[in-house]
């Protein structure tokens, strides 16, 4: 997905459980082309008795995104009221206290945005295990190659670690591992 740098990715703390009516509510209010709010998902493997499904889940249950071209007084200037009816929106967030920052920081901003497809979900990565390295060999995390903190091959995941407005989040994302190397197959 291309996300042009002019483009400000900014964050609203929502009631968990609303986060399409904060979507829909968000989308009412601007023109489009101005701000595109969305609810990120990720791919989540669920395992059965018949074998197993992927289903979409959101990413940051009570959270929304509103990617925009709008600055941050302007933007903060027009989710205020929205923010002050809504039943299901609480807060815009910002950097610390003594900030007005809100849209997140580039170096924030884009390893989550690359991340996801064009429908702000992401889907899932394959990898293999050669010794104790997990070695992404297609999808998105492919960036994230070396940077994940665990996995968990039955359950098809991997934690990584992305910064979220300041604060070090762990996120957990789809990785099937779809093969595990024995001490012959790896090269010395």
């Amino acid at each position: 997905m291309d996300y042009a740098k002019e483009k400000n990715l900014y964050a609203l703390f929502v009631m968990t459980g609303d986060e399409d009516r904060a979507v829909r509510e968000i989308a009412k209010l601007w023109r489009d082309g101005e701000c595109t709010p969305f609810n990120p998902k990720r791919d989540q493997y669920f395992k059965h008795s018949n074998g197993g499904h992927w289903q979409k889940v959101r990413l940051f249950p009570g959270y929304v995104f509103v990617e925009s071209t709008l600055s941050d007084e302007d933007f903060a200037t027009m989710s205020y009221p929205l923010i002050g009816w809504s039943e299901c929106i609480i807060k815009l967030l910002r950097y610390n206290l003594g900030s007005f920052s809100y849209a997140m920081r580039e170096d924030e901003r884009v390893p989550l945005v690359s991340l996801f497809n064009e429908s702000f979900c992401i889907e899932k990565s394959t990898g293999l295990i050669a010794g104790d390295r997990v070695v992404i060999t297609g999808g998105t995390l492919a960036h994230f190659d070396g940077k994940i903190l665990n996995t968990n091959a039955h359950k098809k995941f991997a934690v990584i670690e992305l910064m979220f407005m300041g604060t070090p989040r762990k996120v957990t994302v789809p990785l099937d591992i779809v093969r595990k190397l024995q001490d012959k197959d790896l090269m010395i």
